[in-house]
């Protein structure tokens, strides 16, 4: 796996794939979905973009499987050539029978995919586009543009999962009590470079391309499993974690001036 962030002239940059759950056999279409994030130019000594995707689990009942609603899967990595990044990327989505949201910025992969008659995994333009930016104009049949009003959609579409309460566990306090305390969306993300990402990521600009892939991911998840609305609440329900992971040692315990971990309005610009 690529582990420098961000990547620098020396760093290894080809990647490999991570698998968290193997698909079943026979795996339905619709079960996992996928978010990508790809890249137009072949290897660059200088570059430090990287193609990243992600499947994701859809939540499909009640069940006693681990993983649900979660990743299960990840890609990232620039290996010499484009055409390799692009094969292992349609490879999983293959092994998964994934429908993907794409980043059409960047429009070769979905050219690929529509040259090898492939175009099932790539998803149409989304709907929501219109609801969340009416005067919007969309110009490619499939994927997603990286427009401002887009990217604040994914973003606080990976907050809000983030700060999601999806249970709770009783610990002991300072003071030997029993208490309840809350477990959020956070503790579900396992490719700890996304996570490292989240932490350094500032809005004076950089490449984030593990944060943008899977913002895309959920945003495109939760759109086909019911409405997902952008509220300014997901800086205030993340202060509540970031106050619980300060208190704690840790790799969140660090200031930083990362809006995944502090209170900022940076999402609603």
């Amino acid at each position: 796996p690529v582990t420098d962030f961000p990547v620098k002239p020396g760093s290894n940059k080809k990647g490999c794939v991570l698998i968290y759950e193997f698909p079943k056999e026979d795996v339905e279409y619709g079960l996992h979905v996928a978010g990508i994030d790809p890249y137009k130019q072949d290897q660059s000594k200088f570059s430090e973009s990287l193609g990243t995707i992600y499947i994701h689990k859809q939540t499909h009942g009640i069940s006693s499987e681990k993983y649900q609603d979660e990743m299960v899967a990840v890609y990232t990595g620039r290996p010499d050539t484009l055409k390799e990044w692009e094969e292992t990327a349609l490879m999983l989505l293959k092994f998964y029978n994934a429908n993907a949201l794409i980043e059409n910025d960047v429009y070769h992969f979905i050219e690929t995919l529509i040259s090898r008659n492939e175009q099932r995994y790539a998803s149409k333009a989304p709907g929501w586009i219109k609801e969340i930016a009416p005067n919007t104009s969309v110009t490619a049949d499939y994927g997603v543009r990286a427009t401002v009003a887009n990217i604040a959609h994914f973003d606080n579409s990976l907050i809000a999962y983030c700060t999601e309460v999806i249970g709770h566990e009783e610990i002991k306090d300072e003071n030997g009590e029993i208490v309840r305390r809350p477990i959020y969306g956070i503790e579900k993300i396992k490719d700890r470079m996304l996570l490292e990402e989240m932490i350094q990521y500032t809005e004076l600009g950089g490449n984030y391309d593990r944060i943008r892939a899977y913002g895309i991911t959920l945003a495109h998840s939760r759109a086909m499993m019911r409405t997902f609305t952008v509220s300014d609440d997901n800086s205030k329900k993340y202060d509540d974690l970031y106050k619980y992971a300060a208190s704690k040692k840790g790799p969140f315990s660090k200031p930083s001036s990362s809006p995944f971990s502090r209170r900022t309005k940076i999402f609603s610009r």
